[in-house]
């Protein structure tokens, strides 16, 4: 590193608010679902509405399986 150069970013980092507004107004949290539903089976529903990235399933307010894949 040269002495004295300062590297910035090319754009400001968005707060952290904003972020967390922005993937509300894209998630749903939707219940209840089989003990034994498959990544498939939820995509295969959820995909008539729109693409579908990732999902949790929780089970008594504890995160039990996340999925994410790219479309």
């Amino acid at each position: 590193m040269i002495a004295g150069l300062k590297v910035g970013r090319v754009t400001k980092l968005v707060k952290p608010e904003t972020v967390r507004a922005a993937v509300d107004a894209r998630s749903i949290a939707a219940n209840p679902f089989p003990w034994k539903i498959t990544r498939e089976e939820v995509e295969a529903f959820f995909s008539q509405y729109g693409e579908v990235y990732s999902f949790t399933l929780l089970f008594q307010n504890k995160k039990i399986c996340h999925w994410l894949w790219s479309a």
